[in-house]
């Protein structure tokens, strides 16, 4: 695999995050709750498979419950109806520690409605929203990062709170900008989850380069994503572009197999 020099940098940054950020148990108000009801019944263009509203409808019928946790300069709210489910709660200081306080308020707040549906590709024909999203943000505002699935949860915040850090070039097609994103996204994860080692940042986006390219190749060849126009491009085909223009070239040795699901990072990251 070629050299990676944003990764490097990006890992090297790591390195200056401390290990100070404290979670602290917060109480749901009648303002989350209120915002977790609109939230949940707003449009499902992109959340068709309404995962937000059958969480938010369970927990209403007490059969989900709340996570409240607040640090320094983030605030999250969970509902969850699964007692096994575990939160990465240092990596996600960390997280908000790197995108620092936020100029649009004194808080990041995250709303995650943590269903446990996964990102499956459909057997054949097109790949939709409902196989790839987990979250939205409103560009350039802190207060209300949402998320709907637990899956990936991770990495979806990152994305989001890239959205919301106003890093966007609005001058792009979206499918560009939505690729860019997530470009980055990914990289930020991998450089999060090194821990500042360089070395096993390398394994980890060798782990991360093959997955790609599975993904890549089995919607190319067996969902017929082949262009800029095609709803999952932006989210798959379209990050070798991005990561090409960053200088990252990806694995030319690996053979990509076919690969059923449709998650954007690889299992084996264990996030």
């Amino acid at each position: 695999m070629s050299g990676n020099l944003v990764l490097d940098v990006l890992t090297e940054n790591v390195k200056k995050l401390s290990n100070n950020e404290i979670w602290h148990d917060d109480v749901l108000t009648e303002e989350d709750k209120a915002i977790l009801e609109k939230e949940a019944e707003s449009d499902p263009t992109f959340d068709k498979l309404q995962l937000r509203k059958k969480l938010n409808d369970e927990f209403t019928n007490g059969q989900a419950v709340s996570i409240v946790k607040k640090t320094i300069n983030a605030r999250i709210v969970i509902l969850t109806n699964n007692k096994q489910e575990i939160y990465p709660w240092d990596l996600w200081a960390k997280i908000f520690e790197w995108f620092g306080q936020p100029t649009s308020g004194s808080l990041w707040q995250v709303y995650l409605y943590a269903s446990d549906t996964k990102r499956i590709l459909p057997s054949e024909g097109s790949i939709g929203p409902e196989h790839l999203n987990g979250g939205y943000t409103y560009p350039c505002k802190s207060d209300c990062i949402v998320i709907y699935r637990y899956e990936e949860a991770t990495r979806v915040l990152i994305h989001e709170l890239l959205h919301a850090a106003c890093t966007d070039n609005h001058t792009n097609h979206v499918t560009l900008k939505e690729a860019a994103t997530e470009a980055w996204a990914e990289l930020i994860l991998v450089a999060l989850l090194s821990k500042g080692n360089k070395k096993k940042a390398c394994e980890l986006w060798n782990i991360q380069d093959h997955y790609i390219q599975d993904l890549n190749y089995t919607v190319k060849n067996f969902h017929n994503v082949n262009t800029f126009e095609d709803y999952a491009a932006r989210y798959t085909i379209m990050r070798e572009k991005v990561f090409n223009d960053l200088g990252i070239m990806l694995d030319k040795n690996y053979r990509p197999k076919r690969i059923t699901i449709s998650r954007f990072t690889s299992p084996l990251l264990h996030i």
